[in-house]
């Protein structure tokens, strides 16, 4: 399978975007706890996107986001998740649909997946495919530690 490979660093913000041409790859993104994340996630049709449903792989049925009706649905969005997570672009501008997540915390690790539903499609679509899957790995913050030689 061929595969092209790219990689960023920005500071302790570490991305892999790994592209394959037979199937969906996954990005992988290390961060430390206390940074803001961003799971970058682009829908590639120019549908206008009713519903995004960006969910974690060991949830279960808890969702990390879910965006409808134009506004965030926490009825079935994890707690821990409330109030640190929104999309890049609300307005959703050229299908970006990525995840914003603050204040990331060591148990914030995991694979996260994005689905949407575009209009003209019934909501049970969310259960369909992800358009993107991202490995989240979180890192201790490392800080040397200077002695004074006491």
């Amino acid at each position: 399978m061929e595969q092209n490979k790219t990689c960023w660093k920005l500071g302790m913000l570490h991305l892999v975007y790994v592209k394959t041409r037979h199937r969906l790859a996954t990005i992988s993104i290390s961060a430390g706890a206390g940074q803001t994340v961003t799971l970058p996630c682009q829908y590639p049709d120019n549908n206008t996107i009713s519903v995004v449903g960006w969910s974690r792989t060991d949830l279960m049925e808890e969702y990390v986001l879910l965006y409808r009706n134009e506004e965030m649905d926490k009825s079935h969005q994890k707690p821990s998740y409330w109030d640190r997570v929104d999309l890049q672009n609300r307005l959703m501008q050229n299908g970006d649909v990525s995840l914003v997540l603050k204040d990331a915390r060591t148990y914030d690790s995991g694979t996260y997946e994005c689905r949407v539903v575009h209009s003209g499609l019934s909501e049970a679509k969310l259960g369909n495919s992800p358009i993107c899957t991202i490995r989240l790995d979180m890192v201790c913050n490392m800080r040397s530690i200077k002695t004074d030689g006491k």
